[in-house]
């Protein structure tokens, strides 16, 4: 031990770290799920690392601590004996601190157990007791004579066992990073044909006031001039009203209400992978710049889940406009040494709007609102709608509005410049696209979140593919919760195994998207569907549209609008046709049960990946599942 201590820690390590690593790449369910289960895709660079992670901590921690013992060892009895009797403190502090959140926490929770305290106590006073037996013991027997031969034979196979222990993980270890090395050789390789991908989400933005959109006043000219060279979709609808949902949804291909199902602010745990981890998998570099409030609390949603960097700009509010600080950051984070996903939301556009001094409009013409709105208020007050201050006060929040849009519009073109600068520009997919839009007095409120009228999920959508040089128009509507498989189609990639709700569409070839039903959500039970232009919706926030009609449900009333003949959604055709009525109801009804069907298909799938209880316990404490 005096002069061969050095290479325990090696040939101890070793083993311990592949078999800790190993079992870390097991228990993770995202892991299983992006390998598809198939058992060559487990020799990867992600088993690889965790292998090397969990080697270097084993091997350093046994060094570290055969170093504190010889070190106390060397020193006098009084600084000695406090020394060694710290170890198991300092050791344990050293694990807690090594642990990951999540395992922390349950670990805590399980030492706190009463259930498993007790035991505990009276097996470390039974190790204390049998320690100090034993130096009884070997205290009370007589020496042994000096001249004694001893024999070397258990001596040499004692020295033996390590090795012929460590021999096989030593080659095991060789083989793991050869084979990762492989695999991320062959993925760099395949990276470069991979072209770098940013989605710049925009909240609160409404299609109809930008100018590529009709709208006449010039409040997003670089916007424009990039819908001269890339693709537009003609309409495009948001999954919510609102950013917490609709964001959530666009990431995961998931309906918003089936993430937030038992609470309509707080997303529930489960095993459904998101896009950052997805293109991650497939060599990414996954990169996000905010200024959202909500886009960072893991406690809502997990945002910040899967990027290998997450930048919260701003504070608590939207009283901070810092687009062009949102648009210098993510041009920092960007590099050309591996493929990267870009994910950048601007918030400006959220009230509180400000007027800025160098972009001040006058009215437009197209802001101008229906007379039918007046339907939408109550009969008490309906009259107080055509006050001229009213229409003051609305065109007032207007300007303001359409100033923050030309704020964003000029950080979203230095964002352009700088990819141009960098020559990331022609060769990157570059999405752009809103979480959802705005409502000024359309249906008699102002915001948005609270309901699933067009001008609250009608958003703008832009797609530039790589060198793509002249723009295009893609009638018809797409729905945002198809994005992120239609990223993965573009890829090559696979998306069956995912469990994604949101299916692929084969963008660079698309002339026109096939007509589907297109389904919203929003809180309070408010859920849409909208079919070939049509919208059904449910008046506890819930929405639905076929054949031309929109069906609404409230706490005790049915809503039916015909968005061809009436796209702003303001006469009712309940009465008149129940049984256009009944048909989008059960069309909902089917909805949700293909969507029970396909979530529980997804969870067998997933949960068959372990096969103990002991490993679903684990995963339980890890946060993977409930």
């Amino acid at each position: 031990m005096k002069h061969s201590w050095w290479w325990l820690p090696v040939l101890l390590g070793v083993p311990l770290g592949i078999l800790a690593g190993g079992a870390a790449c097991w228990l993770s369910p995202q892991f299983h799920l992006y390998a598809d289960c198939r058992l060559n895709h487990l020799l990867t660079a992600q088993l690889a690392g965790q292998v090397n992670l969990f080697t270097l901590l084993i091997a350093g921690g046994i060094a570290a601590l055969l170093l504190y013992v010889a070190l106390a060892r060397r020193c006098p009895p009084r600084i000695g004996t406090p020394l060694l009797f710290l170890l198991p403190i300092i050791m344990l502090s050293v694990a807690g601190a090594l642990l990951p959140a999540p395992a922390r926490r349950g670990l805590l929770q399980w030492l706190a157990d009463p259930d498993v305290q007790r035991p505990a106590l009276l097996l470390a006073a039974l190790v204390l007791c049998a320690g100090m037996l034993w130096r009884l013991y070997r205290a009370r027997r007589p020496a042994a004579p000096s001249s004694t031969p001893r024999t070397s034979r258990g001596r040499g196979t004692m020295r033996k066992l390590p090795w012929s222990l460590s021999a096989p993980f030593l080659l095991l270890l060789l083989a793991i990073n050869l084979v990762a090395g492989w695999h991320l050789a062959a993925t760099a390789s395949s990276a470069r044909r991979q072209p770098n991908i940013i989605l710049v989400m925009v909240c609160s933005l409404r299609a109809d006031h930008l100018g590529c959109y009709g709208y006449d006043l010039p409040t997003s000219p670089n916007l424009d001039r990039f819908a001269r060279e890339s693709t537009r979709f003609a309409r495009a609808v948001a999954p919510s009203s609102w950013t917490l949902w609709s964001t959530a949804s666009v990431l995961t291909a998931r309906y918003p209400e089936r993430i937030f199902r038992q609470n309509d602010y707080v997303a529930e745990s489960d095993l459904y992978p998101g896009l950052p981890a997805a293109l991650a998998n497939r060599g990414y570099q996954t990169i996000a710049v905010t200024s959202h409030p909500l886009l960072h609390n893991d406690v809502n949603f997990h945002f910040s889940q899967d990027f290998h960097s997450f930048t919260k700009l701003g504070g608590q509010d939207f009283t901070d406009k810092i687009a062009p600080e949102v648009t210098v950051r993510a041009l920092e984070r960007v590099t050309r040494s591996r493929p990267f996903f870009l994910f950048v939301m601007y918030a400006d556009t959220h009230e509180p709007y400000t007027q800025h001094p160098e972009f001040v409009f006058g009215p437009s013409r197209r802001d101008t609102l229906n007379p039918d709105w007046l339907t939408t208020l109550p009969p008490t007050v309906r009259h107080r709608g055509m006050e001229p201050a009213v229409e003051r006060h609305r065109r007032e929040l207007l300007a303001k509005y359409n100033s923050e849009i030309a704020h964003t519009d000029r950080a979203i073109g230095r964002l352009f410049d700088g990819l141009r600068e960098r020559g990331l520009y022609d060769d990157t997919l570059i999405i752009i696209c809103g979480d959802h839009g705005e409502e000024f007095l359309e249906h008699g409120h102002y915001g948005h979140t609270n309901t699933l009228y067009p001008e609250v999920t009608d958003v703008p959508l832009l797609i530039k593919h790589p060198r793509q040089r002249e723009g295009r128009l893609v009638e018809g509507t797409f729905s945002l919760i198809d994005l992120y498989p239609s990223i993965l189609a573009m890829l090559g990639a696979p998306s069956a195994h995912l469990g994604l709700h949101g299916e692929g569409v084969n963008v660079p070839t698309l002339l026109r998207p096939a007509e589907k039903p297109l389904f919203q959500a929003t809180v309070n039970g408010v859920r849409s569907v909208t079919d070939q232009g049509q919208m059904y919706y449910r008046g506890t926030r819930f929405a639905i549209t076929d054949g031309g009609f929109t069906f609404f449900i409230g706490q005790a009333t049915h809503h039916l609008y015909n968005l061809r003949a009436d796209a702003r959604a303001y006469h009712d055709h309940a009465a008149a046709r129940p049984d256009i009525l009944e048909a989008l109801r059960a069309q909902m009804r089917r909805h949700d049960v293909l969507l029970d069907e396909r979530d529980a298909a997804f969870h067998r799938r997933a949960t068959s990946l372990f096969d103990t209880e002991k490993a679903r316990e684990r995963l339980k404490s890890l946060g993977y599942l409930q």
